[in-house]
């Protein structure tokens, strides 16, 4: 059996120790902005009251509760990217069942018909933090702009952010794989019941 292998408090890791995987993120974290390093902070933040939260469960023999949960809903896209947001004003917790999709981490309040049919304009979407594939719809960061689009990356690393109401193709993203300038940060996949047809005609 292999045993818990996180090192006693107090005891740092030589860069030596650590696997590829986490001398890999390390570099990716170092290669972040203030923004993308604060949003990184908060994911692991979250992650470790969850494991907490979970290991507390297993130790006690506490049953999982059913019935409802508590996660974040943010009143527009932009408020789910914010370090700081402000309850009441930028979010609230919401009671949701268990008709809710069991994977969502949070909801966001949708602004804007770019994404009709499949969103329509001031509906709430569930969202996880789970890797997006080609065809997910997913919750942005783009220059300075929230975005909920539909993610398609070609082979040559380029990103398009797509609307799926394909009469507002004014509001697409083109993201080359050779721009040094355009920041794009990926908060989250929205839960849809099928994944939307890539289309950019």
């Amino acid at each position: 059996m292999i045993g818990n292998t996180t090192p006693p408090k107090g005891v740092k890791i030589a860069p030596s120790e650590l696997s590829d995987e986490a001398k890999k993120i390390a570099r990716d974290y170092e290669g972040l902005d203030r923004h993308g390093r604060n949003m990184t902070k908060i994911v692991i933040t979250e992650e470790q009251k969850r494991m907490a939260e979970e290991r507390r469960r297993r130790e006690t023999g506490e049953a999982e509760p059913r019935g409802t949960r508590i996660i974040p809903l943010y009143y527009t896209p932009a408020a789910a990217g914010m370090t700081s947001p402000a309850v009441g004003e930028d979010f609230d917790y919401i009671e949701i069942s268990n008709d809710a999709p069991r994977n969502a981490d949070f909801a966001v309040k949708i602004d804007g018909d770019s994404m009709e049919p499949y969103i329509m304009d001031g509906s709430i979407v569930y969202v996880n933090r789970e890797p997006l594939e080609n065809g997910d719809v997913g919750i942005f960061y783009v220059d300075g702009d929230m975005l909920c689009k539909q993610y398609y990356k070609d082979d040559a690393g380029n990103v398009r952010l797509l609307s799926l109401n394909r009469a507002r193709h004014d509001a697409d993203r083109f993201i080359s794989a050779r721009s040094d300038d355009t920041i794009l940060t990926y908060y989250g996949r929205v839960i849809l019941p099928r994944r939307p047809l890539i289309s950019w005609a």
